[in-house]
């Protein structure tokens, strides 16, 4: 059975898992010891010791372990966070390292105030792909949410890795979260898409804040908001040509209001499918306004 910690995971799912080797296929590192922003939805934002006075330690030495024991191989994807991942000191060596073994699939999470070498070669090479959260759309909400000056810059850095791509299939994707009561207009959300395709990047996804939404699931007025606003996301980014994603805790308030089972493993992979999705996902969110609107 499964790991008690895990069952109310949306990721799990029961079956017979085919044999797959010997080695990792998906590593996530977490680099919690610097960040140079303050975002309110953030716990940084209400005790920095948590993340800046954590004891540090070069983690390169066992990454080139693991790789020369073949656990590691280019089939392991990785995804590296923060904090803010490349004020790390080694943070540039350790993406040298990873492309030197021949990974094919790394993603960053960056807010994108500083600038990498290293990442921007990885992004020419085709095997880093980049997500930025903005979370507004003009340089003073910016500000408010992130607590930084720093608005032209992080988007000069995001138009220069946007402009380092070679047509792979790596991308440079910006992010909006959700944050009820102070970035959830129309007008934020449509000048974030215009901002973003005015960097080049490829595609704009749309979040919503997890901490304030596993603590409110019975504001249904609000709830409501933020389904009407991932279909004003959807519409705007069609109208302006840009490719879109809704991620996954669109499936978590599927599953609360019972449009699907909490039981059923359901495939919501449309969300991602640029094909399907003024069909499936449009229908899916329609059905949660109207149990939204009957509470």
């Amino acid at each position: 059975g499964a790991l008690k910690a895990c069952a109310d995971c949306l990721w799990l799912r029961e079956k017979e898992w085919e044999p797959r080797g010997n080695f990792f296929r998906y590593i996530l590192l977490n680099i919690w010891t610097e960040c140079n922003f303050k975002c309110i939805y953030c716990s940084n934002h209400t005790d920095t010791n948590v993340l800046n006075n954590t004891k540090k330690y070069n983690i390169i030495p066992v990454i080139k372990d693991m790789i020369e024991k073949k656990v590691i191989t280019p089939d392991t994807k990785f995804d590296i966070a923060g904090g803010e991942a490349p004020l790390d000191k080694n943070f540039n060596g350790l993406i040298d390292v990873l492309i030197e073994a021949g990974i094919k699939n790394i993603n960053i999470n960056t807010n994108a105030s500083v600038f990498s070498k290293s990442l921007q070669n990885g992004i020419q090479k085709g095997v880093i792909s980049v997500i930025s959260s903005i979370d507004s759309g003009d340089k003073k909400k910016f500000e408010f949410i992130k607590k930084a000056d720093l608005w032209d810059k992080v988007w000069h850095n995001l138009s220069e890795y946007a402009s380092s791509l070679k047509g792979g299939s790596n991308e440079i994707r910006t992010k909006y979260i959700i944050i009820p009561s102070v970035n959830d207009t129309e007008k934020e959300i449509k000048n974030f898409i215009k901002k973003s395709k005015q960097a080049g990047v490829s595609g704009v996804i749309l979040n919503i804040d997890l901490h304030w939404l596993r603590k409110n699931f019975d504001d249904k007025k609000t709830m409501k908001r933020v389904i009407d606003l991932t279909e004003y996301f959807i519409d705007a980014s069609n109208t302006l040509n840009t490719d879109w994603q809704v991620w996954a805790h669109i499936e978590d308030l599927i599953r609360r209001y019972n449009i699907i089972s909490p039981d059923e493993p359901v495939d919501l992979s449309f969300i991602f499918d640029k094909t399907k999705k003024e069909t499936k996902l449009q229908k899916v969110l329609h059905a949660l306004s109207a149990v939204f609107k009957k509470r």
